[in-house]
């Protein structure tokens, strides 16, 4: 289901962490507005199954189909999100279906 924050946006990236490790929503999307270099941005977290590995959450990031090199900002992104955590502690998904302005 997409957020109603989502209209002009389209979901960019998605992540899981490790068991027992969070982030709030403010700091997310400080860390993601960071690293693709739009103030334009949104995050979202949506429970997932209790029996996975992962956390109980999926991360979800949000921002409009700007021209930015999806994989600069995936490694910025991953940088970021592993000096926070430890290495290991993320999961990240580039989602390579993003309508992207030409």
């Amino acid at each position: 289901m997409r957020p109603a924050f989502a209209n002009a946006r389209v979901l960019q990236f998605q992540f899981r962490l490790a068991r027992g490790l969070s982030i709030g929503p403010t700091a997310l999307k400080h860390l993601w507005s960071a690293a693709c270099g739009c103030g334009d941005v949104a995050v979202s977290r949506e429970p997932t199954r209790t029996d996975e590995e992962r956390s109980g959450h999926r991360y979800s990031l949000w921002a409009p189909p700007h021209r930015f090199d999806p994989a600069v900002v995936e490694d910025r992104l991953r940088a970021t999100l592993e000096a926070r955590f430890s290495k290991g502690g993320v999961m990240l998904f580039r989602l390579d279906s993003v309508p992207r302005v030409k």
